[in-house]
């Protein structure tokens, strides 16, 4: 601050935090000229005594009187309780020194490696005053006499610091044994090798001191690798730089941790990708101290564990660095699916020391899949289906596009290529597409069908393109689309389910053109329509899922071109998914329904146009579709949903009028699935409509298990003709998985022989 001359100031510096500590305050009171002339020092001790205190200053120059830099002036006396004190300093470039020190009488030595020590006692230091010109003259040490070597050496680990050995060790003296060693040097050589010497060893830990002789003092070693025995030597020199020979060899092992890492209580095991594990992480001891680094490893094995010989169990290492606590999930996959696998979990820590494995844990491993890319960069897709266009073996798909026109994707060994693209702009965000050989040559065509717009058919011609060749002439409300051959004339009808509006049949007039020839006296909200000979009249029947009563509507075919509404079920759900299958393999077709937002349910069919709830699942299902297919290859049909915002489900029938969900944990979102071998692996996968783009979900069921191609009768084929019906008549074929109740056929026929 400024002000006029011969006015006080007050300054309130806080020190209580200094209270009881033996700290040295100086301050200064500076004057205009910024020159220091004015101070005045004084010491706390620990009971918050003030004493009085001033300076000591001087001068350390060679032979030459040349400043020497860096010269240590050490100050000690004995306190008034008999402790030993001690101020040390530096000189400056210019070999000057100034230290500040309580009051008293002090003993001063000065120190510079090469030169002679030099020693001044009993100089008086007086409050508020300072003793200057202390000056010292250094000469060049002539000394050439080292200290004695160390023969008196105790080693042993440390207690406390991991990798450490703590080397007790009893001085000599400079000149031998005389004197005390001012400025000295202790180094230590040492080596985990047994073949090693103090020449050849690695290993050197070299640090500056004073040693005063006959004393013993304490070296620590650390950064060692604990648990390894090394082997040491050690030597001591003076400040003249003169050492002394190497101690005889001694060795120890260096201090390692004994105390394990905490054992996991927590471990579970659920339905993962395929099976996810969870915990949270130990300590470094125990429960405590951060894991820096630490390895979990895990075992499993679909035999129960034995925790004490664990040679036969898979084991995985995962290393991390961690803190107590945290929470850990970890994937095992590779398991075989539907397989229950038991797991254990332990840790080790940094210095090897392992835990005691975790509680074993059991689960039943789910499917298994590969996730690849969308089929295409279009992100438009409304709705698809699958079918092989081009008989090559491989199953191909159609879309239709949001307001966009419909695509063909064939698949080439497993890769989709856009093939053809329609000329047509749908102007419509509902669609129901299906494949379907309309014209009988043996290769499928296209019907897509819309909301508010007329259904049109796409004939296949045969070179990767598509040629609109018929559309009705009424706009339908459609919202979804079968075909069957309705009134056997061996032509494949269209049966259209729409929103709000009947169930329309328009049949095949075998020239290209379908005729509307009947409408439900129902108006339906229809989601889903599906066809089968639900009584085995030879005549196919068909079932709707819809949004509004009836839930469920079985329709039976009156054989003349017209359907009779036979079975109604109102669950009370609005159903959107939809499938036929022999779940029980009885030879009769059952029903399968998923709602959006309620229970998946099964009915059986016996016979009658009789069906019976058999199934109601525990979960909530939110599907827009949903497929029957034998995915584990166990001669079981089994079913997969999609969800709304929720994962596919994948319900495994046990073969008992009871299905389990394995929570594939395929997608998160999808609107609809299919099922089906499009790499020829003999397993199913999944395509999955997730949002608005085609996802492909490959299993590796294929490397667990096998479905063989079934074998085909080989006796009792007959054909009884009566009043222009056939009567095809044949023993069953065979099977080694699938019950031969459960076998369905294909049956061909043609006007001339092998057609």
């Amino acid at each position: 601050s400024t002000g006029p001359l011969r006015t006080w100031y007050k300054k309130e510096i806080p020190l209580s935090s200094y209270a009881e500590k033996p700290i040295l305050v100086n301050f200064y009171f500076d004057t205009v000229d910024d020159q220091n002339n004015n101070y005045l020092g004084w010491f706390l001790d620990n009971i918050n005594v003030s004493y009085l205190g001033g300076y000591i200053s001087g001068k350390v120059t060679d032979e030459n009187q040349t400043p020497l830099s860096n010269t240590k002036i050490r100050l000690y006396k004995t306190d008034n309780y008999g402790y030993g004190i001690e101020e040390t300093c530096f000189t400056d470039t210019q070999g000057n020194y100034r230290i500040l020190i309580p009051s008293g009488t002090w003993n001063l030595v000065v120190s510079h490696i090469g030169y002679e020590v030099k020693t001044i006692n009993n100089v008086e230091i007086k409050h508020n005053e300072e003793v200057s010109n202390i000056n010292f003259t250094l000469q060049v040490s002539t000394d050439t006499t080292p200290p004695a070597k160390i023969t008196e050496i105790y080693v042993s680990p440390s207690t406390s610091i991991v990798g450490g050995i703590v080397i007790q060790w009893l001085s000599t003296g400079d000149d031998e044994y005389q004197n005390n060693i001012f400025d000295g040097q202790v180094e230590v050589r040492y080596s985990s090798s047994p073949f090693d010497t103090y020449t050849t060893a690695a290993g050197r830990f070299l640090y500056q001191t004073d040693i005063a002789s006959n004393t013993l003092y304490v070296t620590t070693l650390t950064g060692l690798k604990s648990a390894a025995t090394y082997f040491m030597w050690l030597r001591i020199s003076d400040e003249a730089n003169n050492w002394s020979e190497f101690s005889q060899t001694f060795s120890t092992y260096a201090y390692y941790d004994t105390i394990p890492t905490g054992k996991i209580e927590d471990l579970t095991a659920t339905y993962g990708e395929q099976v996810l594990l969870s915990w949270t992480s130990p300590g470094e001891n125990l429960y405590e101290g951060k894991l820096d680094p630490g390895v979990f490893e895990i075992i499993y094995s679909s035999q129960q564990i034995n925790l004490s010989d664990t040679t036969n169990c898979q084991k995985v290492y995962i290393t991390t660095i961690t803190t107590p606590g945290t929470l850990f999930k970890y994937n095992i996959t590779g398991l075989i699916p539907y397989t229950n696998y038991y797991f254990a979990i332990r840790t080790q820590d940094k210095y090897e020391n392992w835990s005691e494995y975790s509680p074993v844990k059991s689960v039943v491993a789910s499917p298994y899949f590969c996730s690849f890319n969308k089929i295409s960069s279009d992100s438009s897709i409304e709705t698809f289906a699958v079918g092989d266009y081009n008989n090559d073996g491989y199953d191909d798909i159609v879309v239709a596009t949001y307001y966009g026109p419909i695509k063909v994707y064939k698949n080439v060994n497993g890769i989709f290529t856009l093939v053809w693209t329609s000329v047509e702009q749908y102007q419509s965000s509902y669609y129901a597409i299906e494949w379907s050989d309309i014209n009988n040559d043996g290769f499928l065509d296209i019907i897509i069908a819309c909301d508010s717009l007329p259904l049109r058919v796409y004939l296949n011609m045969k070179n990767d393109s598509f040629t609109s060749i018929w559309s009705s002439s009424n706009n339908n409300k459609a919202r979804t689309v079968a075909t069957a051959d309705v009134n056997n004339d061996g032509f494949l009808d269209i049966l259209v389910g729409n929103y709000a509006e009947p169930v329309r049949l328009y049949l095949n007039d075998k020239n290209y053109k379908f005729s509307l020839v009947w409408s439900s006296t129902e108006t339906l909200y229809t989601y889903r329509i599906i066809t089968s000979d639900f009584d085995n009249d030879g005549y196919i029947d068909f079932v709707t899922s819809n949004s509004r009563r009836p839930n469920l509507a079985l329709y039976h075919n009156n054989k003349n071109n017209t359907f009779s509404s036979v079975v109604k079920i109102n669950p009370g759900s609005v159903y959107s998914g939809l499938n036929l299958f022999d779940y029980n393999n009885d030879g009769k077709i059952d029903i399968v329904v998923a709602p959006y937002n309620g229970k998946l349910r099964v009915y059986r069919n016996d016979g009658n146009n009789v069906f019976t709830q058999v199934f109601s699942s525990t979960e909530t299902v939110k599907s827009y579709g949903l497929q029957c297919i034998d995915f584990n290859n166990d001669g079981y049909s089994d079913i997969i949903v999609s969800n709304y915002g929720l994962p596919l489900y994948l319900f495994i029938n046990k073969n008992s009028g009871s299905f389990v969900n394995t929570a594939a944990n395929i997608s998160k979102s999808a609107y609809d699935v299919v099922s089906f071998d499009y790499d020829l692996d003999t397993d199913n996968d999944f395509f999955v409509l997730e949002g608005t783009e085609i996802k492909i979900y490959d299993s590796l069921q294929n490397i667990i298990n096998i479905n063989t191609e079934p074998l085909p009768p080989t006796t009792g084929f007959m054909v009884v003709y009566t009043t222009n019906v056939f009567t095809f008549v044949w023993q069953t074929g065979s099977d080694l998985q699938t019950p031969n109740s459960g076998l369905f056929y294909n049956l061909r026929v043609g006007t001339s022989s092998q057609s």
